[in-house]
């Protein structure tokens, strides 16, 4: 955090902070989603997502994201390998995919009910899915990877098929939430 950052911070009001946190966040989440489409030669650690926790309180859902910081930064992960120049590292796509398959997103606390509660969980694993298949889609182009059983055309379609069905079991309760899950209804229809 920049030192101008800091000094404001310090000195602003709860609410502020916590408008200063919410735009961080923001900024973060649809960097790390427009890097999934298209390359970006900037610094490879931005700020934006320094701001966001690496902790247990990580895995915590954010209700206007879709998904928990530790699955933002695991997208994060996942994306610069997409965009990397030499081969693809076989133990960090194995590290990814695991990290992927076991994180556990937990519902946001404060003021939410039940049914609100199922559905960020329901869009936030949508949005873990499509994570998987977007690393899915990384390795079916390197020849050291895709060749893996690990990592088959069949496993891949699989996946797709989860999302796909998940946005159709409960794609009316989606409707009044804050955020879709179009990103991997996007993924899965590519």
């Amino acid at each position: 955090m920049s030192a101008r950052k800091q000094r404001h911070w310090k000195t602003s009001s709860q609410h502020s902070q916590e408008l200063l946190g919410f735009f961080d966040r923001y900024f973060a989440f649809h960097l790390v989603l427009a890097r999934t489409a298209f390359r970006w030669d900037g610094p490879r650690t931005h700020p934006c997502l320094s701001a966001l926790p690496s902790s247990p309180s990580s895995e915590i859902i954010d209700p206007y994201m879709g998904f928990s910081h530790a699955l933002l930064l695991l997208i994060n992960e996942v994306t610069d390998l997409a965009w990397q120049e030499h081969e693809l590292d076989i133990q960090k796509v194995y590290g990814l995919k695991h990290s992927l398959e076991v994180l556990r997103q937990t519902p946001p606390h404060g003021n939410i009910n039940l049914h609100s509660g199922q559905e960020c969980m329901v869009i936030a694993e949508a949005n873990r899915l499509g994570a998987i298949l977007l690393l899915y889609e990384i390795c079916s182009s390197s020849d050291s990877i895709s060749s893996s059983s690990s990592f088959s055309s069949e496993e891949k379609l699989r996946y797709a098929r989860q999302i796909l069905n998940l946005i159709q079991a409960h794609k009316s309760n989606m409707m009044r939430t804050a955020v879709l899950p179009l990103w991997p209804l996007f993924l899965a229809g590519c």
